[in-house]
């Protein structure tokens, strides 16, 4: 076994309103969450990520699979790199998790090779790293173990009921399930990884050709800045100032490596221009919020004008006190007792 020996556990919808700050405190380095199953997305996947991200826990995911066939698993396979897209790439890989019985009776050995080779194949190929996750029984009886171990990375489960005995199986396994573990009242799979994931996805995202950001960027889409210069106007060519948050793309195209930008969303007027270079594209959520809903603020989020905010408001709990100015509903303003405290975009809040 190699000298790391790193703390982890895998989290579902079991394991909802688990605190990813008391698995940090349990000494736990990372989780593999359940990101999906069949075609969709697990309804705990985006609140198991955000409180794994605010709390400083790597994570990686597996996608558990009910495909019965290769253009079955390629479809879960496009249903998981559509559901990725949503959030920041992990630094742990993406498993292909299948153990359905009725994929033990009605399949045979090839075919759920095939299977897992494709749907590993179609995320590495998407620009995520990719791995199975399967017991020595799979290993062994249900899988071609020559076409799997030793060409994609092995997440092997096989209970000792300690993470101090290790399984007497090696195929190489990068990470391995021990057993259940007890943290915070929930029953929870506990697991040991014995290499650095987080350099290694490192190193597998910078070898992936680099698009250029204009092209991935069209009218209405978000886009975040932070301390980035902007050219003020046309009648002010060499000016600028230096801004951060949020803004929206204003219209498609290009002028002199810059971009057209607006805020609030939807805004017919452009803000300014900013280099391509300079700045990151943000999904949204779909998230709707009401006067009177309780929130929290995302860890490091800037208010809606782009300003730090003071330490405290990323622990309180907020009431929504205005959803939405003039037409624009990403415009959240929170405050406590009827007092105004910051004016937020909707996508830095947590809905309680």
């Amino acid at each position: 076994m190699s000298d790391l020996n790193i703390k982890g556990v895998d989290i579902s919808y079991v394991q909802e309103g688990i605190s990813a700050r008391v698995l940090s405190d349990s000494g736990v380095k990372f989780a593999i969450i359940r990101l999906g199953l069949s075609e969709k997305e697990d309804v705990t996947a985006r609140d198991h990520i955000e409180n794994c991200t605010e709390n400083g826990v790597d994570y990686g995911f597996y996608w558990y699979s009910y495909a019965m066939s290769v253009s079955d698993a390629i479809k879960e396979a496009e249903a998981c790199l559509n559901v990725l897209k949503k959030y920041a790439r992990p630094s742990y890989p993406v498993f292909f998790d299948m153990e359905e019985k009725r994929q033990i009776d009605f399949l045979d050995r090839s075919t759920r090779t095939d299977m897992a080779v494709a749907f590993c194949d179609r995320i590495m190929q998407g620009g995520y790293p990719s791995g199975v996750y399967a017991n020595p029984s799979w290993l062994e009886n249900y899988y071609d173990k020559g076409r799997i171990v030793g060409k994609y990375d092995i997440w092997l489960a096989h209970w000792t009921g300690s993470p101090e005995k290790y399984s007497r199986y090696d195929y190489g396994q990068k990470m391995w399930q021990w057993g259940i573990d007890r943290i915070d009242g929930y029953n929870i799979d506990g697991d040991v990884c014995f290499v650095d994931y987080p350099e290694i996805t490192k190193a597998f995202y910078d070898k992936l050709p680099q698009k250029p950001v204009a092209d991935m960027l069209r009218k209405g889409d978000r886009v975040q800045l932070l301390n980035t210069p902007l050219y003020i106007s046309a009648s002010a060519r060499n000016k600028s100032t230096t801004i951060s948050g949020y803004y929206y793309v204003h219209s498609d195209g290009i002028i002199n490596n810059r971009i057209r930008i607006t805020t609030p969303k939807g805004n017919p007027d452009v803000t300014g221009w900013v280099n391509v270079d300079s700045i990151k594209k943000q999904e949204e959520t779909d998230v709707t919020f009401d006067v009177g809903d309780k929130v929290r603020v995302k860890a490091g989020a800037l208010s809606f004008s782009g300003t730090r905010l003071a330490g405290f408001v990323y622990t309180a709990v907020f009431d929504v006190i205005q959803a939405g100015i003039n037409g624009y509903p990403d415009y959240i303003v929170i405050g406590l007792n009827g007092d105004v405290t910051a004016a937020m975009h909707a996508d830095d809040l947590i809905k309680l």
